[in-house]
């Protein structure tokens, strides 16, 4: 008899687990479609027609640009630093 209450036991264990799974899963395809149906993706305005052709020369500069705002920021954190 103790057996077999512990073998019942463990068949309502098991089935708890599996419904926490999919109410797990459930939940998950809610949440996904929630996200499909905000208003930030239905009013996207982004226009993937249009392409912005980066060339050697607009590496190099913006490669450029970054050097100089890091340097700007490496310069006033040592000059944070020496105060």
């Amino acid at each position: 008899m103790l057996n077999r209450n512990i073998g019942q036991l463990g068949r309502y264990v098991e089935g708890a687990i599996a419904d926490r799974e999919l109410e797990g899963e459930i939940l998950r395809d809610l949440r996904s479609q929630a996200k499909d149906l905000s208003t930030a993706s239905a009013k996207d305005c982004r226009q993937p027609t249009k392409a912005r052709i980066i060339t050697q020369q607009d590496v190099v500069c913006l490669r450029e640009e970054r050097e100089q705002k890091e340097a700007e920021i490496s310069a006033r954190a040592e000059a944070r630093k020496r105060k």
